[in-house]
């Protein structure tokens, strides 16, 4: 699997896990996103149904992943081989 050395998250402030804000959906990319490419997906996230965020995205905050989530969730996909992009 190619690494992915950037991310977009999505938190929900009322969720904690371990003490800290739930992220409950992440989009790892190749690139930095433009402002206009994080405004694409943050809409999608919020609005398709498919997330499983759009009966909360009234709460839902869409941020840039920091470089230790991002490496954290490729860890979790190369270890789970949950994609196989090359």
């Amino acid at each position: 699997m190619k690494k992915f050395t950037h991310g977009i998250i999505a938190v929900d402030p009322l969720n904690e896990i371990d003490e800290e804000v739930a992220v409950v959906h992440f989009i790892g990319l190749w690139n930095e996103p433009t402002e206009e490419e994080f405004l694409v997906y943050k809409n999608e996230m919020l609005t398709n149904p498919e997330y499983g965020l759009v009966d909360i995205a009234d709460r839902i905050v869409v941020l840039p992943a920091p470089p230790e989530i991002v490496e954290k969730y490729y860890n979790m996909a190369e270890e789970h081989e949950i994609s196989k992009l090359n």
